[in-house]
């Protein structure tokens, strides 16, 4: 069904009662909807009306995405017209791309726009963290001292506090 009519699996699934049957079957549906081509499912994306399964397949389309092509999936996140959604595809992708090439993760998220660089910060932050929490801290007083990189730092002085807690503590501001 979902590889013919996506639209008809969409209204199929936004009739299941169960949350994670719901989340599951959207994951199985997206590379269905990939198929149609990253704007068509872009728009499909777009016009899901439930919140929850709209950003759902967000967050499924993302990890898609960058399965598929991590520059393609960077630059996808600026075609949401939603600021919920880009901001649920950024986290995501920096997540999916701070596992595979956490140098380009970094310079990505500092090209993107103030609130998606600081959701793209906090992923980021934690891996660099967990890796080089020097460098961590580095890169993420890089970014300067706007307040909406106050939950990245939080989640650098967490995950950099096990490994070196003086480096933690030199970044609390």
């Amino acid at each position: 069904m979902a590889s013919n009519d996506p639209d008809n699996a969409l209204r199929f699934i936004e009739g299941i009662e169960s949350r994670s049957t719901r989340a599951k079957s959207l994951q199985s549906v997206i590379p269905h909807v990939l198929q149609h081509g990253v704007e068509y499912a872009t728009d499909w994306v777009a016009g899901i009306s439930d919140d929850e399964l709209r950003l759902g397949s967000v967050r499924n389309l993302a990890r898609e995405l960058h399965r598929l092509d991590a520059d393609q999936a960077g630059s996808w996140v600026d075609s949401l017209p939603d600021p919920d959604a880009q901001r649920e595809a950024t986290i995501v992708i920096a997540e999916q791309w701070g596992r595979t090439d956490l140098e380009t993760a970094a310079a990505w998220a500092t090209t993107l726009p103030r609130e998606n660089r600081a959701a793209a910060a906090g992923s980021i932050a934690k891996q660099m963290a967990r890796l080089d929490p020097e460098q961590a801290a580095i890169w993420l007083n890089s970014l300067g001292t706007d307040p909406s990189l106050d939950r990245a730092r939080r989640t650098f002085i967490t995950e950099a506090a096990g490994k070196t807690p003086q480096v933690a503590l030199e970044n609390v501001y």
